[in-house]
């Protein structure tokens, strides 16, 4: 996802980041909704990643106001889904390949949320 402007201590610009939680915000939702509800009992991890970051570069051309919309909504919406998800729901697994596998909660907690906070103290650090 990286462009000719480079800033930060990786490289991206603040938009770039900015489009990467974005993306982040509806693959990881969706993903944690699909295992939570068993729409999905098994997925190659690493290639759904390498989706991601295509769909990332492709965020990167909107507007940044489109990117904050979409990610707050995608977020509101996955937090409510989390809200009155049951426990046994959210502790159903896949396999991720690889010989691991990960439950909805582990997505929810891990890539969602501690991932999009690693960025957007990402982004704060390039706006400041």
């Amino acid at each position: 996802m990286r462009s000719g402007s480079w800033r930060g201590g990786d490289g991206w610009t603040a938009h770039e980041v900015l489009a990467h939680i974005s993306v982040l915000a509806k693959f990881y939702g969706v993903m944690t909704y699909s295992i939570a509800t068993g729409k999905i009992s098994a997925l190659d991890f690493i290639d759904k990643v390498r989706l991601r970051d295509v769909a990332g570069q492709q965020a990167a051309e909107e507007p940044p106001a489109e990117l904050v919309q979409r990610a707050a909504a995608d977020l509101r919406r996955t937090s409510a889904f989390l809200l009155k998800a049951d426990p046994v729901s959210l502790r159903r697994r896949i396999d991720a390949g690889l010989g691991e596998s990960l439950s909805a909660e582990d997505v929810a907690r891990l890539p969602l949320v501690s991932h999009t906070e690693e960025h957007l103290d990402q982004l704060e650090s390039l706006l400041l």
